[in-house]
């Protein structure tokens, strides 16, 4: 089943194509798909541009939107809450485009503005989209076809993941030989590392008894519980009885969070 932002995506070529000013415009979609790569898309905006491929007996110009991309204005909101932007791509190779015989005779820039009108306070079902602060930004990266890129966005909350609480490593620092004990939710099981590296249920050693740490080292340790993300990442940091800790990361890398 597809993602609500591969749905967007779509919708947008949807719109464009029932769209009666694109009849003679290629409408494409920047997603490779097991059918389809990525490379073959391009290749077939290539042949609309340079009249290889016709629409409507016409050729030069072409419509491509691209796939979604994902802004968080703020860091420190649950879900989190997004900003996605969907950006189309307006192309038109000038000489086959303005050739009466050939071309659409619609310029990049009609074309630019003609998306960027159709798609601001566009209500989709799934939320508004608004033309994005930088709406209409030309490209040289394609010369000689004149590229504009139109930029929409629109706010999107995600729903948060419940996620395991984090263990608690007693204690989360001294000298070795040291006995550490981890404990985390009920039901919950505990897996960890003492090389620095990140503990799964994979990779690490799962705990079921306090440990006897011998020598220098940096215990991490997760909690992974049915239904739920792994939590997040308990660590401790050990020294040896000379006072050198181990090497995997630097000596004030210790404690919980």
């Amino acid at each position: 089943m597809p993602s609500a932002i591969e749905n967007d995506q779509a919708d947008f070529v949807a719109r464009l194509e029932d769209d009666a000013y694109f009849v003679d415009i290629g409408v494409y979609e920047l997603r490779p798909r097991a059918n389809l790569t990525a490379t073959q898309i391009v290749g077939n905006i290539e042949r609309a541009l340079n009249n290889l491929v016709k629409k409507g007996g016409k050729a030069g110009a072409a419509v491509t939107v691209l796939m979604p991309t994902m802004n968080v204005p703020e860091a420190n909101t649950t879900g989190p809450n997004c900003e996605e932007r969907i950006t189309v791509r307006v192309q038109e190779s000038p000489l086959v485009n303005m050739n009466p015989a050939t071309g659409t005779g619609k310029s990049a820039e009609d074309i630019a503005l003609y998306v960027l009108q159709m798609f601001h306070l566009w209500a989709s079902g799934t939320g508004t989209w608004v033309a994005d602060t930088d709406a209409l930004t030309p490209s040289v990266e394609f010369d000689p076809k004149v590229t504009y890129d139109v930029s929409f966005r629109r706010l999107v909350k995600l729903q948060t993941r419940a996620k395991a609480a984090q263990p608690l490593i007693t204690p989360d620092t001294g000298t070795t030989p040291r006995v550490v004990t981890i404990a985390a939710a009920a039901g919950a099981a505990i897996y960890y590392t003492l090389d620095g590296t990140l503990p799964t249920a994979a990779t690490g050693t799962l705990y079921t008894a306090p440990i006897t740490v011998e020598d220098a080292a940096t215990l991490r340790a997760v909690a992974i519980e049915t239904g739920k993300a792994a939590s997040n990442v308990a660590w401790a940091k050990y020294a040896d009885a000379a006072g050198d800790f181990s090497s995997d990361f630097a000596p004030d890398f210790a404690g919980q969070g």
